[in-house]
């Protein structure tokens, strides 16, 4: 942003706000409904005096602050309706906003994203469907409004639909993945409702569990953990007649954000355990090892070192088997697994062990869809490499996690990176660590 549009953009913000005879209380009470409409859900619970601090900040020409994806998303649906009328036209209010994106950084093809998404949701019918292209969003209208015309195909375009969404962690912004995943939420939710013939309710199924967890994940990544217990818990219960395995998977993936939301190590491994069962009935090699490796964790947080290592010798057994057909191929694997012996043995005050296991680890997590693990070993790596090698060594390393946790702006990244930070703290007179601090802040706190 220049010094020019530093001034200009946020006065036309607030221009745009004055024209309708707004006060910052009036736009804020906008925002809040638009949130609930669209159901994002973090904003939708924001206090009105909450919600005009942060138009504040966006409207202040001596430090402006950028609005999020989440908001940019709010304000141009906010700015497209007057009323029960919409406007988004040449020389409209939302117009107008649109030509604003691109000096807050905002890219050409985001932009045109962004009017596409907001220019749909004009259209009658259920207004989160408008967010999908227009031939999904009208089969998914047909269909909840006749709920008996549900067939295979439409199941599978709606897991289809989650699954490319889940593709794109590590390269997208969590927020956006969010507001993507809602209609598939919204239409599971619609159809789990009503009466479905025994021939539609187990792939309707699998295709619901699956947006709950990843919808689930979503949340918690974007710090909505109501929203994501919630959504987690409707996994579950979809999953009920299931493959084991997936229920598995679920319990996993719910297991690993409780902890991290909560802190409560017994009550994740409670879950984890839970997953451990599943996997064991089931038929998946790869999901034995995924919850065993979680459990295994799970105890070396709680300083059960002999559980923590049969656990992680259990895993190892069954990663090294044969795999090839495994239903679920591609979600575990031992670079994974170096990463959690690794972390197990960080827990486990055994660092020399910890540094070639996350090192191995890091090196194997090469995919788009890893990056958000790599970067959580990378801060795991930094941490063994203190113990191992000294602070200027784990400075290094957790340079690289920040580069990788601003890619990402993943939540457990930057837990981790807050971790090693403190661990630093008795050489924070040290060049290196002022070094450090500059680049977090360049890259995660000032954006």
């Amino acid at each position: 942003m220049t010094q020019k549009d530093r001034r200009a953009t946020p006065r036309s913000l607030r221009l745009l706000r004055e024209r309708r005879g707004w006060s910052w209380s009036d736009q804020a009470r906008a925002i809040r409904d638009a949130a609930r409409t669209l159901s994002i859900t973090p904003v939708a619970r924001h206090g009105i005096a909450s919600l005009v601090r942060t138009i504040a900040r966006w409207e202040s020409e001596d430090a402006p602050v950028i609005p999020g994806e989440r908001y940019q998303l709010l304000l141009a649906y906010v700015f497209a309706h007057r009323g029960d009328e919409v406007a988004v036209g040449p020389g409209s209010d939302f117009d107008h906003l649109m030509s604003l994106l691109p000096s807050w950084g905002v890219r050409a093809d985001r932009v045109a994203e962004l009017r596409a998404q907001v220019v749909r949701t004009a259209t009658p019918g259920h207004a989160l469907l408008a967010f999908l292209t227009p031939d999904l969003g009208q089969t998914l209208a047909r269909v909840l409004a006749a709920p008996q015309n549900l067939t295979n195909e439409v199941v599978q375009q709606i897991d289809d639909l989650v699954t490319g969404i889940n593709a794109q962690v590590g390269s997208t912004p969590f927020s956006r993945l969010q507001v993507a995943l809602a209609p598939a939420v919204e239409a599971c939710r619609g159809l789990l409702a009503v009466d479905l013939p025994d021939v539609m309710r187990l792939p309707l199924a699998q295709a619901a569990a699956n947006a709950f967890m990843v919808a689930a994940r979503m949340a918690f990544e974007s710090r909505d953990d109501g929203t994501s217990a919630a959504l987690y818990a409707q996994a579950v219960r979809t999953a009920r007649d299931l493959p084991t395995w997936e229920q598995a998977a679920i319990r996993t993936s719910q297991a690993l954000t409780m902890l991290y939301s909560t802190r409560d190590v017994p009550a994740a491994r409670g879950v984890a355990d839970a997953a451990v069962r599943d996997a064991r009935r089931s038929d998946s090699r790869i999901m034995r090892s995924r919850a065993h490796a979680l459990q295994a964790e799970l105890a070396a947080r709680a300083g059960q070192d002999r559980h923590a290592l049969a656990a992680l010798h259990l895993a190892w057994q069954e990663v090294d088997g044969d795999v090839s057909s495994d239903p679920a191929a591609g979600r575990f694997g031992p670079g994974y697994l170096d990463g959690f012996e690794g972390v197990c043995n960080l827990h486990l005050n055994r660092g020399a062990d910890a540094e070639p296991q996350l090192a191995r680890s890091r090196e194997s997590l090469t995919q788009p869809r890893q990056t958000v693990q790599r970067a959580i070993v990378t801060a795991d790596l930094a941490l063994a490499r203190l113990h191992a090698e000294g602070p200027e060594a784990a400075a290094v390393t957790l340079h690289a996690c920040i580069d990788l946790a601003a890619a990402t702006r993943a939540r457990v990244p930057a837990l981790r990176i807050v971790d090693v930070r403190n661990r630093l703290k008795p050489w924070r007179g040290e060049s290196f660590i002022a070094d450090l601090d500059e680049h977090l802040h360049e890259e995660l706190l000032a954006r």
